[in-house]
Formats: C-alpha cells, structure tokens, sequence
C-alpha cells in the first residue's frame, strides 16, 4: 500500500491482509518520483536520465544512486525486474 502525506512518500507493505507497520518505507522526493516511474515496466537508464534532469544532478550520481535504490527496493521483494 502506497499514501502520500506532506511531500513523502510511504509504502507499507501488506502480507496477508496484514500491514507489516515494522517495515514501512518513506520516501524523500527522489524516491518518490523514481517509484511513480516504476509503475510502467522501465529500463533503469531511463530512470537516471529523468532523475539527472528532473533534479539538476550529474549523470553519474544520478546512476549511482538509483542503482542503490532500486536494489533496496529488490532486496525487500518491493520490486522484480521484467523480462523485455
């Protein structure tokens, strides 16, 4: 489950009809944005591109940090990558 409240983003995930509140996630501007992007299928190149001028940062940080978000997100079971 996914709610915007004053600016952040928060993802609590549900297991079983159940919210896990020990795992909540919240998310600064950049996070947000990058999760908004993941709702359609999206190659991590795109992501540091939008995020590189979306919020006037270098390429390079742009990369870096997106990687290291995404495998957050992966290592949680927030996301998967899709073949194609």
């Amino acid at each position: 489950m996914t709610r915007a409240i004053a600016g952040e983003t928060l993802i609590i995930p549900i297991a079983r009809a159940t919210a896990d509140l020990e795992s909540i996630f919240t998310l600064n501007a950049v996070g947000s944005r990058i999760w908004e992007l993941l709702e359609c299928p999206v190659a991590p190149s795109q992501l540091v591109a939008t995020i590189a001028c979306e919020f006037d940062v270098s390429a390079t940080d742009a990369d870096r940090d997106v990687a290291e978000f995404l495998d957050s997100l992966r290592a949680v079971g927030l996301i998967a990558p899709v073949e194609g």
